[in-house]
């Protein structure tokens, strides 16, 4: 009789775990839709609309072609080969005039294009004696990843392509790689996204707490305080211990695991001495700019969701909900249109480029303008809603 008593205990008490499982909108939010919509954004970024399965159009490689030899009947191999690429990539064509001008380095550190291919006089001539080996010169920008495994799987596809429909089958060709921007420091390849999700993450998380988990609030605005100061006050509060976190972050990443700071290259240049120590400075002041912006925005995103939530776990859940699809968003799914509006994606490119390549707060304009239009509606939303709300807690 007592198992029984135990088990119609157990199965009541399973029943009332549903029950309320099923009343909580929010919990079968993130239980049934989160993935669901996971899945939707990954399948739905990774079909393809037309063209052959081959073709990348996400990345751009330059090419200047300086070959002027022969050696090979009927065709001009370095033109021959760019046509097997162009079945793979996107191609932009610099003539030797551009090339004297260093234009393709210019378009890669601005990001125009992914990596630009450099073939070399007497590349037709060593393709066709097959007794040297011919180059490719391939540069690519250290900085962005992603783009250098799909250049080289570009290529690698091309090449191959290319010897096979030529009866090439030794080292006839060999890309050589160069890469810009490199360093070997522990945190160069990830410290862009450990800071974008570091920032973002914890503003966003503490943030979303703040109104809902504030249980004086409701006394508060007895008194003379106006709700839109209460939100002002909460933003500047979070903006200070933001400020002390990216500070310590950055010390410990520059100092402790020699996180290199390119300085501006026309900075660097005014003096060889005191130069390159105000260029760093510069630049990493501005690096300092970008993130603080960074956390404005995850707070003003995390106010939001404190506003819209009814309970810290309700917050708990929304906080979860945002920060998983922003995640995949930002990373997972190929979207140029995302890669440019979310948070993370624009502030990981625009650390790279200012830490790795110096960009001053002008050229990373456009990234400072996204973070912070973005935080601002948010912020304009949280007033909205808080206006209009009835019940603060």
């Amino acid at each position: 009789m007592k198992i029984l008593e135990k088990i119609q205990r157990t199965l009541s008490l399973i029943l009332k775990e549903l029950e309320l499982l099923i009343k909580d909108r929010q919990a079968l939010l993130i239980i049934f839709l989160l993935p669901v919509l996971v899945i939707l954004a990954l399948g739905f970024s990774n079909m393809n609309f037309g063209g052959t399965d081959d073709f990348d159009n996400s990345i751009i490689i330059g090419m200047v072609d300086l070959d002027t030899s022969s050696g090979w009947p009927g065709e001009d191999l370095s033109y021959n080969f760019t046509t097997y690429l162009q079945q793979k990539t996107v191609v932009v064509f610099y003539t030797s005039e551009q090339y004297q001008q260093n234009r393709q380095w210019l378009d890669l550190e601005i990001g125009n294009i992914d990596g630009y291919i450099i073939i070399p006089e007497n590349f037709e001539f060593y393709v066709s004696i097959s007794e040297i080996p011919a180059y490719l010169n391939l540069t690519l920008d250290a900085t962005n990843v992603v783009a250098q495994a799909k250049i080289i799987s570009a290529i690698t596809d091309a090449l191959a392509d290319f010897k096979i429909d030529h009866n090439l089958t030794r080292d006839e060709v060999l890309p050589l790689i160069t890469y810009e921007w490199y360093s070997d420091a522990v945190l160069f390849t990830s410290a862009a996204a450990v800071f974008s999700v570091a920032i973002f993450g914890s503003t966003l998380m503490t943030s979303a707490q703040s109104i809902v988990g504030d249980v004086p609030l409701r006394r508060m605005l007895l008194t003379p305080a106006r709700k839109t100061e209460v939100i002002f006050a909460k933003l500047i509060a979070y903006l200070v211990i933001g400020i002390i976190q990216i500070v310590l972050l950055l010390l410990i990443s520059i100092l402790g695991f020699g996180l290199p700071i390119i300085g501006n290259y026309q900075i660097t240049m005014l003096d060889p001495l005191i130069g390159p120590v105000i260029g760093s400075a510069i630049t990493t002041f501005t690096l300092f700019l970008l993130l603080l912006t960074l956390a404005f925005t995850g707070i003003c995103m995390g106010l939001l969701i404190s506003v819209i939530s009814k309970t810290r776990l309700q917050a708990s859940q929304y906080f979860l909900l945002v920060f998983i699809l922003m995640f995949v968003l930002s990373w997972f799914v190929s979207s140029e249109f995302f890669s440019q509006v979310l948070p993370l994606p624009v502030a990981q490119a625009s650390f790279n480029e200012i830490a790795f390549k110096g960009f001053t707060i002008l050229q990373a304009g456009q990234s400072f303008l996204t973070l912070f239009i973005f935080g601002s509606v948010c912020l304009a939303l949280c007033m909205l809603i808080f206006y209009f709300k009835k019940h603060v807690v």
